[in-house]
C-alpha cells in the first residue's frame, strides 16, 4: 500500500513535468514563429510611432524592417535553434531564415500599400 501512495505521489509531481517535455517540437517551431514575427511587426510600428507624421509618409519601410530584425535577433536564433533541433542543415537554416525576412518585408510592404485592409 505505501508503495503505490508513493508511485501515485510521484507520478502526480512528475506529470506536469513529463507533459511539458512531450511537447511536439512542432507547436515549439509555431510559438517561436510567432514570437519572431511581432517582435519585428511590433518594432516597426514602434519605430513609426517615434516619427514625426509627416516623415512616416516618407519612411523607408526596408530600412526600418531592417532595423527590426537587428532589434529582434534573439527572437531569430531562437527560430533557428528550434530549426537545427528538427534536423535543419546549417545552409537550410540560413536559407529558411532569409525566405522568413523576405517574406515578412512583403507583409510590411502590403500593409503601408493598404493600411485599412489590417487595421484591427
Amino acid at each position: 500500500m505505501k508503495v503505490i501512495a508513493i508511485s501515485i505521489g510521484v507520478s502526480l509531481f512528475c506529470g506536469p513535468a513529463v507533459a511539458q517535455q512531450a511537447e511536439p517540437a512542432a507547436a515549439t517551431a509555431v510559438q517561436s514563429r510567432k514570437a519572431y514575427d511581432d517582435c519585428v511587426y511590433e518594432s516597426v510600428a514602434a519605430q513609426l510611432r517615434q516619427m514625426a507624421a509627416g516623415a512616416r509618409q516618407n519612411a523607408d519601410f526596408s530600412f526600418l524592417g531592417e532595423q527590426s530584425f537587428l532589434a529582434c535577433a534573439t527572437e531569430e536564433r531562437v527560430l533557428g535553434m528550434n530549426m537545427i533541433a528538427d534536423d535543419f542543415s546549417p545552409s537550410m537554416v540560413q536559407a529558411t531564415l532569409l525566405g522568413i525576412r523576405a517574406q515578412i518585408k512583403r507583409t510590411i510592404r502590403q500593409i503601408v500599400a493598404d493600411p485599412g485592409k489590417y487595421a484591427k
